[in-house]
């Protein structure tokens, strides 16, 4: 399965994880969290046809980006802006792919060009765009009952590239940053109500 840029950028993901991506080819399962995890708890749950998780190889641009060690730790953590592709293999592999009999999935980031471009976004959740669930409406709790639990989520980054000297044509550079900033309200346990 190979997925282009255009397909990375268009497809929606659950909280713009990359990882998200391989759930799309076949023979492929996972139990992965909704929310990313950032250094030590970006911890990779994927299964490729039935094999170990720890048995799939992780790439990004051909070098090795998993630390199986630290129970499936990503050492690095592209962003959805930065990949110009993203393919995953699930069998039948060549030699070019070393150490892993489950799975390869390779990242390839994109690179600079002869003149300069960038991108900015910004992607958001907000308690004010959502409804209200029907089983908070049945509570006796006006608090509970009234709206629905607060939620401020943004993501948000920037990508630059081009020539890194001036003749345009010998070296490049491409720098992608995201940040994420979530604020969510404390959970409610309802109470059942009896008729």
């Amino acid at each position: 399965e190979l997925i282009d840029s255009t397909r990375v950028q268009e497809l929606p993901i659950n909280n713009r994880n990359f990882a998200k991506l391989a759930e799309l080819a076949p023979g492929v399962s996972s139990d992965l969290p909704d929310e990313v995890g950032v250094g030590l708890t970006s911890t990779m749950s994927l299964s490729v046809n039935g094999a170990r998780r720890n048995a799939i190889n992780w790439l990004v641009d051909g070098v090795m980006n998993v630390d199986v060690g630290s129970n499936i730790t990503l050492l690095s953590t592209p962003t959805l802006e930065s990949i110009e592709q993203f393919k995953i293999i699930t069998s039948s592999y060549a030699a070019e792919w070393p150490r892993s009999g489950g799975g390869i999935i390779n990242v390839v980031t994109k690179s600079g060009a002869s003149k300069f471009s960038g991108s900015g976004y910004e992607f958001f959740r907000n308690d004010g765009l959502n409804s209200n669930s029907y089983f908070r409406k049945q509570s006796t709790d006006p608090a509970i009952r009234d709206a629905p639990p607060y939620l401020r989520y943004n993501n948000f980054g920037f990508t630059v590239g081009g020539p890194a000297t001036k003749s345009k044509d010998k070296l490049f550079f491409f720098f992608s940053e995201e940040f994420r900033r979530i604020k969510i309200g404390r959970a409610h346990v309802l109470t059942p109500v009896t008729l």
